[in-house]
């Protein structure tokens, strides 16, 4: 998804993370061939990773609960990458028994 894109999304997506609808339109979201059931779209979003969870307030019966937060910082942090050249981390950690 291009920044114009992901802009025009989270405008639609504002008046769902407000509780103002129920429906998520991020349900329907399609893109150059890459929609809302891919994993790797749906990072690219929300590339602040943060999403509407319990530490935030939110609970399963509440339709944007588990849901991705797609904000202005999303959109800065995509347009600083288009625009600057940088690169998104995919980082994973994994523990590792010590060894005496």
């Amino acid at each position: 998804a291009d920044v114009t894109e992901m802009q025009s999304l989270a405008t639609k997506y504002s008046p769902f993370t407000s509780g103002a609808i129920p429906d998520n339109p991020l349900d329907e979201w399609q893109s150059a061939g890459c929609g809302s059931n891919c994993g790797w779209c749906r990072e690219q979003l929300n590339p602040s990773l943060d999403f509407f969870d319990n530490r935030a307030g939110y609970s399963s019966p509440d339709p944007r609960f588990g849901q991705p937060v797609i904000n202005a910082k999303d959109i800065i942090g995509g347009s600083r990458t288009t625009q600057f050249q940088n690169r998104f981390l995919d980082v994973t950690a994994d523990c590792v028994a010590s060894h005496p």
